[in-house]
């Protein structure tokens, strides 16, 4: 029913991979999405109308799925991982099918021994190695006027929150961008 399902809504379905076993190429299922969509209304018309045909009546033999039987568009490229990662989280909050520091997580642990879950919540000054995604940044401007910048950082094991003062902002602020993966040098300060 075409008004319980929405082209948006199978969007959503689309991209946070919840067809991915119907099409695991996310792309193709968005690039198919509006013939497709013309095909089921179609065919729910004639069979509404008492118009199906002999496969309809007895019903999809096993080896015959209806969707095998759907248009498609010329074949494109699936999306890149990282854009299959990006799409999960912005839709949903969070990444279901992988996570952009998984790929990274053998070097990780020898680069940066520490997780994010590690930090101790008893020493107060620490200096500590991690990796971390940024999922988001707040620019901040001091009273003097200096830009700094407030990230939230996450890894495999949990998140926190890390402040970019002016000094160190002004050498690195090339580098923040929201879902980079960075290599963090800082000191714990629970002050």
């Amino acid at each position: 029913d075409s008004r319980s399902l929405n082209k948006k809504a199978l969007e959503a379905l689309i991209q946070t991979g919840a067809l991915d076993l119907l099409e695991p190429n996310r792309h193709q299922l968005m690039n198919d999405l509006d013939i497709t969509m013309e095909w089921v209304s179609r065919r729910a018309k004639e069979l509404a109308s008492g118009q199906g045909n002999l496969f309809d009546f007895f019903g999809e033999s096993s080896n015959n799925k209806a969707f095998d039987t759907a248009p498609t568009t010329n074949r494109v490229q699936d999306y890149s991982p990282q854009e299959k990662l990006r799409m999960e989280k912005e839709l949903l909050g969070f990444y279901i099918s992988d996570h952009p520091l998984s790929v990274i997580s053998r070097s990780a642990k020898v680069m940066a021994p520490i997780n994010l879950c590690d930090i101790p919540d008893s020493v107060e000054t620490k200096t500590v190695t991690a990796i971390a995604l940024i999922l988001d940044i707040k620019n901040v401007t001091t009273k003097k006027g200096d830009s700094m910048a407030i990230l939230q950082l996450e890894d495999l094991t949990g998140s926190t929150e890390a402040v970019v003062f002016p000094k160190i902002f002004d050498k690195v602020k090339h580098l923040l961008e929201k879902d980079k993966r960075l290599m963090i040098w800082g000191k714990i300060d629970r002050r």
